[in-house]
C-alpha cells in the first residue's frame, strides 16, 4: 500500500488516559481499517474526560449521562473516487469509562479500548446494532477483537 492509500488517523488526548499509547493506537485502527477495506479513508479520534462526553451524548443522542464511545461520520458527504482519500468520520471515548469498563468485566483496559475503536470504526462505516449483542455488527466487533494481536503485528 502506497502513502496515499494509507489511512490518516488524528488522536487528540483531551483526557491522558492513553497517553504514550498514539502510536499503537493508530497502528491498530490503521489494521483494522484495512481489514474492513477501507485503508484509504481517514478518521479522528478524540479522547474526552467523563463531563464532556456526557455533553456529546446529551447533544447528538439526547442521553444526559456519559458513554465509552461516539462516532460521528461523514458518509453522508458525497463519495470520491475510489483510490482518493475519503473522510470516514470522528469518534470520541470516554477514558475513563473505558477504565472502568475494563475493571468491571476483569478484562485489559487496552483491549476494552480496541473494543471502543472497533465499535466506533464499524458505526463510522454505516453499522448498526439494533439487536443488541446479537447483532451482526457486534459479532464482527467482537471477531476482531480476539484477532486483536494477530492484526496489531502483520
Amino acid at each position: 500500500m502506497n502513502e496515499q492509500e494509507s489511512a490518516s488517523i488524528d488522536l487528540f488526548l483531551k483526557d491522558t488516559s492513553f497517553s504514550g499509547k498514539e502510536t499503537t493506537i493508530k497502528r491498530f485502527i490503521k489494521k483494522v481499517l484495512l481489514f474492513l477495506g477501507l485503508a484509504s479513508w481517514d478518521l479522528s479520534v478524540i479522547f474526552l474526560d467523563a463531563d464532556s462526553m456526557r455533553m456529546l451524548n446529551l447533544q447528538y443522542r439526547g442521553e444526559n449521562e456519559s458513554t465509552d464511545v461516539l462516532s460521528f461520520s461523514q458518509l453522508s458527504q458525497p463519495k470520491l473516487p475510489a483510490m482518493q482519500k475519503q473522510v470516514l468520520g470522528d469518534i470520541a471515548i470516554d477514558g475513563n469509562r473505558v477504565h472502568n469498563q475494563a475493571q468491571l468485566l476483569d478484562i485489559d483496559e487496552d483491549e476494552e479500548l480496541y473494543r471502543c475503536l472497533v465499535h466506533g470504526i464499524l458505526h463510522l462505516a454505516g453499522m448498526t446494532h439494533p439487536e443488541g449483542w446479537a447483532s451482526e455488527m457486534i459479532m464482527i466487533q467482537e471477531w476482531i477483537i480476539s484477532r486483536r494481536m494477530s492484526l496489531l503485528y502483520l
